[in-house]
């Protein structure tokens, strides 16, 4: 006797397309992070600009000690660590959450 040929079950319903889900948050979580970051660079060097502007030249020290440059320059530092340390942990919590 012959088994007989069983239904292929249709990929429809909400499993199918689970994974494109978390994609799709994981991609929102990451331009988001992108364009904080964008921003709080932006207005880091705008600042920079205003300062250099107010004060006439590139190479001013803060307190006699610091270049103001060198300040800014770890403030650009520190945010694209920090956003690079948490956006990859948040983009990853946006995709393995379901």
């Amino acid at each position: 006797m012959v088994a007989p040929i069983e239904k292929a079950r249709p990929i429809v319903g909400d499993r199918w397309f689970e994974p494109f889900i978390n994609v799709r948050r994981g991609i929102c979580e990451l331009l988001a992070h992108l364009t904080m970051l964008i921003a709080f660079l932006m207005t880091i060097r705008l600042l920079e600009r205003v300062l250099q502007w107010l004060w006439g030249t590139n190479e001013k020290m803060l307190v006699r000690i610091i270049p103001v440059r060198q300040l800014f320059e770890a403030a650009d530092l520190f945010l694209l660590v920090g956003f690079l340390g948490a956006g990859i942990i948040f983009v990853l919590k946006a995709y393995i959450r379901k």
